[in-house]
């Protein structure tokens, strides 16, 4: 049987027998929430989180038991990407303090106890290929390998830069495939993201892979973007397959 650790105001009152909207339910709660058996899923949101007793001190119980819970209720859509995918895949590298999540519209961070879920729009996120992973208590809507490397590239300064991007596209790597690697690109339709995805697969020897990212290209109008899209550095060599402009030492973060 699943466990659920997310509830809304309405069930709770509907289960134990009081007033829809009445103020017993209220105080209960209130009274849960002050012994820390409960907190709040952000303010005047109606959502709870029940926290196990061995959860007590930390505040709340970790994330991956409850998120989809949460937010396969509060949104059509939702998957969990960048440096968080990229752990839930098994990068080793970047290990992140907080949870990043790709929704269809702008929404303020979400601060659960010592949690952190932030949020990041992304248009078209219904097309994205996705993978349902299980949790401990739960599962999670995580975006696939190619999708999630995609992203770091398009999310590069948000992320520690291209050269993190580079060092998770190598622990990652042996896991793309090149029906994942189509669907992302014809999901993402950036075309600039696209070239650097080329190039750092083919630095990475990954040719088969890079040649699928190349054949996608092939008959979209390509133009000369940076590799770091950060600097403004002009000077470096120019991969001429790619069009890119390498401006940045891809050995720069170990």
């Amino acid at each position: 049987m699943k466990a659920r650790y997310c509830f809304e105001t309405e069930e709770f009152e509907a289960l134990t027998g009081r007033e829809p909207g009445g103020a017993a339910g209220k105080s209960a709660l209130l009274r849960l929430n002050t012994q820390g058996l409960v907190v709040p899923l952000a303010r005047r949101s109606g959502f709870w989180l029940i926290v196990p007793p061995e959860h007590i001190s930390k505040g709340a119980p970790p994330v991956a038991w409850w998120l989809h819970d949460y937010l396969s209720r509060k949104e059509v859509t939702y998957h969990v990407g960048l440096l968080s995918a990229a752990t839930a895949h098994g990068s080793s590298h970047f290990a992140v303090m907080e949870t990043q999540i790709f929704l269809p519209l702008p929404r303020r961070e979400l601060q659960v106890a010592p949690f952190r879920l932030r949020f990041f729009v992304k248009q078209g996120i219904a097309d994205a290929p996705t993978v349902t992973l299980r949790t401990e208590k739960s599962k999670v809507v995580v975006s696939s390998v190619a999708t999630t490397l995609l992203d770091l590239i398009r999310h590069a300064p948000t992320v520690g830069g291209i050269e993190r991007a580079n060092l998770i596209l190598q622990d990652l790597g042996e896991k793309l495939a090149n029906e994942d690697i189509a669907l992302s690109l014809a999901a993402a339709a950036d075309i600039a993201a696209a070239q650097r995805f080329g190039y750092l697969l083919e630095h990475a020897a990954y040719k088969k892979h890079a040649q699928r990212v190349a054949y996608w290209l092939n008959e979209k109008r390509v133009q000369r973007t940076r590799l770091d899209v950060s600097g403004t550095s002009s000077k470096g060599d120019v991969s001429e397959r790619w069009k890119v402009l390498i401006n940045t030492d891809l050995a720069s973060v170990a």
